[in-house]
Formats: C-alpha cells, sequence, structure tokens
C-alpha cells in the first residue's frame, strides 16, 4: 500500500497525471478481476453443493 500511495503523490507533484490515471485504473482493474473471480467461484461452489445435496436426497 504504501509503494502505491507514494506513486501516486509523485505523479500529482511532478504533474504527470497520465500516470495517475493509469495507476487508478490498473488498480481498479485488479478490484473487478478479484470481485469478479469471488463471485464465479461462489456460484460454482454453490451449484456444486446443490448437486451434492440432490444426490443425497437432501432437497
Amino acid at each position: 500500500m504504501p509503494a502505491r500511495t507514494f506513486v501516486m503523490t509523485f505523479a500529482v507533484s511532478e504533474a504527470f497525471r497520465p500516470a495517475g490515471i493509469l495507476f487508478a485504473m490498473t488498480v481498479m482493474f485488479g478490484v473487478a478481476l478479484t470481485l469478479s473471480c469471488v463471485v464465479l467461484l461462489s456460484i460454482r461452489f454453490r451449484e456444486r453443493l446443490v448437486d451434492h445435496r440432490r444426490i443425497a436426497g437432501l432437497i
């Protein structure tokens, strides 16, 4: 986290806004990718759980 803060502060202090914008977009892409993976994995594991319960006759 401190490295990110340093990069953003440096970009702003040097008036190099494209670097700051690119950095922010990269961070948001990483957040979106991580959340998407969590959502997809949770859906997949839920489907497997429901299938196992159906096979066992619990549903």
